[in-house]
């Protein structure tokens, strides 16, 4: 049923020899993913229309660490959408639902993800595009000039329509200051 609701399912349940060992006892549960999320810039503004016309206020996009075109991309169509939030997980290998391998195995460093990030939303800026909200999170709390193994779960927000950022993290540390 997963497979075909468009869910990746580990092994193959449709397979004859994947159903066979199944039923004499080989292994006992299938892994299940979500179906891996590409979209192309079209789709992309079509569901934000979509969203917008079925009376949706504010429109966020959350997105991964993926290779840096990936993150690019998700900036320029949440640039061209003029979507109220992009967020930017820099957790390694996407969500809980992920396959195990991408979970342990795939991800670039945060501070590549969170310098990129602001090289991409600067180029956008000063070409007088718009540029989203944007939060980062997944990763450990950034304070003063350097990077903190605390170990705490953090996001940093920007508001650039009010020039304000905050930093909130697990443990309720808070930390609102004006924008340079």
């Amino acid at each position: 049923m997963l497979k075909s609701r468009g869910y990746v399912v580990f092994p193959d349940p449709m397979d004859p020899e994947v159903i066979e060992a199944f039923k004499r006892g080989v292994f006992s549960e299938f892994e299940r993913h979500s179906r891996v999320g590409m979209v192309t810039e079209d789709g992309f503004m079509d569901r934000v229309q979509e969203l917008r016309e079925a009376g949706a206020k504010h429109v966020f996009l959350k997105t991964g660490a993926y290779r840096p075109a990936d993150l690019a991309r998700a900036i320029k169509f949440a640039s061209k959408a003029k979507i109220d939030l992009l967020t930017v997980d820099a957790a390694g290998g996407g969500t809980g639902t992920s396959p195990w391998r991408v979970m342990n195995e795939w991800g670039m460093p945060q501070v590549k993800i969170y310098s990129l990030l602001y090289r991409y939303a600067d180029k956008l800026a000063n070409m007088g595009e718009y540029v989203p909200d944007i939060a980062v999170a997944g990763g450990n709390c950034v304070r003063g000039s350097g990077i903190q193994g605390t170990g705490n779960r953090c996001a940093v927000l920007q508001d650039n329509r009010h020039g304000t950022r905050a930093n909130r993290c697990c443990d309720g540390r808070e930390d609102d200051r004006q924008s340079d």
